[in-house]
Order: structure tokens, then sequence, then C-alpha cells
């Protein structure tokens, strides 16, 4: 059970790395019609809050499904990923409230001292505001060279972009690889206030594996409720309680929750 567990918490902290990617490139920048508009309306300025499913899956036979919540005027996040590898499979779930990131581990409880593990992310809210503007209204017209067509329906316009030369950074140590370099092709679907209904990336490597990150937004506007675990099932995400989680997988998932402004105490 640990194995899988360690593959599922690196998965969720990749996550949230590439939902950070998504972003960037919707605002900087195989083509889906999107979902239906009707409940998807966001009115005047960000949206208040935000529901939505993220899939990734890759060429080894990783796959990631993560349903997704935003309150972006309190600054909470949730996530609730499904992680399988070949015949194993496990859920944890991600939440974020203010600065704190807390992490499901309950399996691993009786090791880890509590069900709930947390550490900082002074940054954290300040993504989310970043997060909440991109996905009101991507600035595309910043990849208008990289366009490649840009097709209508009555309710959605769907813009492809093709990246042909992409490099990206090491994930050496992580569960789940990407190449290097590769071909990124994008697909943003935007509804008739200029809001994203879904956001697809294939990045396609030299040696032709493929690597897919879908994100469908599902509604705006909608209650969303978030609130951190009870103060009795949360323990501090330590360096000894992140080596013991993660183990072989630890040096790099520490590394990318240091970009994100975490800072792991030391001790038991």
């Amino acid at each position: 059970m640990r194995s899988t567990r360690v593959v599922a918490v690196a998965a969720v902290l990749l996550l949230v790395a590439l939902v950070a990617a998504a972003a960037a490139l919707a605002a900087t920048s195989s083509t889906a019609s999107g979902p239906p508009v009707e409940h998807l309306g966001v009115g005047a300025g960000p949206p208040r809050t935000a529901t939505g499913l993220l899939t990734f899956s890759d060429s080894s036979g990783v796959s990631v499904t993560a349903s997704c919540e935003f309150d972006f005027v309190h600054g909470t996040a949730d996530v609730v990923a499904s992680d399988s590898l070949s015949i194993l499979s496990v859920t944890i779930e991600g939440r974020l409230v203010g600065q704190a990131l807390y992490l499901e581990a309950a399996s691993m409880s009786s090791l880890l001292g509590a069900p709930w593990l947390t550490t900082n992310l002074p940054a954290a809210r300040g993504k989310l505001h970043e997060l909440a503007l991109m996905l009101r209204h991507p600035d595309l017209e910043r990849a208008a060279s990289r366009r490649v067509s840009v097709t209508h329906t009555k309710t959605t316009a769907t813009t492809t972009l093709q990246f042909d030369d992409v490099r990206l950074p090491s994930t050496a140590g992580l569960p789940i690889t990407l190449p290097r370099r590769g071909r990124l092709d994008v697909a943003v679907t935007t509804g008739t206030q200029g809001q994203v209904l879904s956001f697809d990336a294939t990045l396609t490597s030299r040696d032709g594996g493929v690597n897919r990150l879908d994100l469908a937004i599902t509604d705006y506007g909608v209650p969303v409720v978030i609130d951190a675990p009870p103060i009795g099932s949360v323990a501090p995400l330590t360096q000894t309680r992140a080596r013991a989680l993660l183990g072989a997988n630890y040096p790099a998932t520490e590394r990318l929750l240091v970009e994100l402004g975490a800072r792991l105490a030391r001790g038991a």
C-alpha cells in the first residue's frame, strides 16, 4: 500500500504544478468542443468560484483524474485525485486553505501520526487569484504566432495552438516522467463571455511518447465550502514525515514544494 500512496502523493503535487502550467499556457497562448455552457456564465469581473475535472495520462499507463473546487474569494481549493498505475489505484486529497496546504494520508496515519499532513505555501493565494483572472479571460492573442486555427459554435470558440519545440524542467525522481523536449498542441475553448470552458494540452516527445492534460470547467459561481481539517487530525509535514511518506520520491517532491514556497521543518 505504501508504494501506491507514494505514487499518489507525488502525483497530486505534480498536478498542482500542472494546473499552474495549464493556466500559464492559456494566458500566453486534437481540439475538444468544450462542455455545454448553460451553467458556465461568469458575469463581470473574476469568477468567485469554479469547479472542474482535471485528467492526466501518459504512454506508460499512468492515469490521474482529479475533481477540483476553487473558492477564489476566500483563497481555498480542494483537489481529490485518483491515481492509477498499471493495476494499482489510490485516491488522495489535497486541500488549500489560505496559506496552508493539507494532504490526506489516512491509510498511513499510524506511521505519520495523523490522517492529514500540512505545510505552508505563502504564495498560494496570489496564485489562485492569477488562476481566477486567467480563467475569466485568457490572453490568447499573446500566442497569435502559434495559432493554428479558431473554430466557432453559437456559444463557444476553440483556439488551437502549436508549439513545435518546448523544453520542460526535469521531473527526475517523480513517478510521472515528462520528456525534456517535445511538441505541444494546445486547445483552449472559451464561452461567450470569454471564460475558459476547457483546456487540452498534448505533449508529444521525439520518440513518440504522449502526455495529455485536460481541464474541463464544470461550473462557475456555484457555492463551494472548503474548510481546514479538524485540528486533532492534522500533523506538520516535517522532513521526517515526508521521507517516510515519499520514500525515493522525497528529494524531487521536496524541491517542488520549496518552489511553491513551502518549508519543511526538521524533526519527527
